[in-house]
């Protein structure tokens, strides 16, 4: 059974695409079967590894007439996923910034999670959810979908913020009267785009490690959740430009480096 990991924050432009992707390829690099979800109406990931986005997306796969058969489901899911060079991904939709009026009913939060276990006859080692950076249905979705989280952050306060934001999320899905909801834990806290051993940057880490991360052990939100860094490199623009990830196109620089340092300890914290 696939392991899903869900990246999330709720603050836009701290690298949470590029996490997914330097993940994806990573776990992909170690011969490992994984499919990426793009579940940000912004598209980015899609856009990045070079999506056809005229193709059938995640939208269509969470909006599935209950009047398909079997095999009409099994049909549009194969017709969705897309093999990309670095991994399989299901393209994201422009329809997704309307989620929250599309799907209004109790037990549309249980979409995504249901999409997934159709996804077990495909047999991948991992799933790997990018979402929107805000608090909304689609990233409520992937909480309940998710076995584990990954939080992203770029050190500023508005980003600090941004994580507390989910974790509230998170610990409201793992309540008591919604216990049986999710069983989502955190892994680990990545701090992106660290320019150097700064002092701001020491500190920065100092909080992540000493304060948010003790608050995520002791909630039951966590247990052995890491923190780490993810330098700033001009890689990662020209990788984007390029349409691979950094693992692809700069396998020895900093980046690629930092990020399989990561997805080794990502690795480390699973059950086989």
């Amino acid at each position: 059974m696939a392991k899903v990991i869900s990246i999330l924050t709720s603050k836009g432009g701290v690298g949470k695409t590029q996490t997914a992707l330097e993940v994806a390829a990573a776990l992909s690099r170690s011969e490992n079967k994984v499919l990426c979800i793009d579940m940000d109406g912004q598209r980015n990931l899609s856009g990045r590894v070079g999506c056809n986005l005229k193709a059938k997306n995640i939208y269509d796969c969470l909006d599935i007439d209950t009047d398909m058969t079997k095999e009409e489901v099994f049909e549009l899911i194969d017709s969705a996923i897309q093999h990309c060079e670095e991994c399989d991904i299901i393209c994201g939709s422009t329809k997704l910034s309307k989620a929250d009026k599309v799907f209004s009913d109790k037990d549309d939060i249980f979409l995504l999670r249901n999409f997934i276990k159709i996804l077990e006859r495909k047999k991948y080692d991992y799933i790997i959810i990018d979402n929107p950076p805000a608090r909304n249905i689609a990233s409520d979705m992937s909480i309940i979908a998710g076995d584990y989280a990954l939080l992203i952050s770029d050190g500023s306060k508005d980003a600090r913020q941004g994580i507390e934001y989910v974790l509230d999320d998170i610990q409201a899905y793992r309540s008591d009267e919604r216990a049986n909801w999710t069983h989502i834990q955190v892994l680990g806290i990545i701090m992106t785009k660290v320019r150097s051993n700064t002092i701001h940057y020491q500190a920065t880490g100092d909080l992540y490690e000493d304060v948010i991360i003790k608050k995520i052990q002791d909630k039951g939100l966590g247990k052995d959740v890491f923190f780490d860094t993810v330098c700033e490199a001009i890689e990662v623009m020209q990788a984007g430009n390029k349409g691979q990830s950094c693992q692809k196109y700069k396998p020895y620089g900093n980046v690629a480096r930092d990020y399989r340092r990561v997805t080794t300890k990502i690795v480390e914290r699973m059950p086989y």
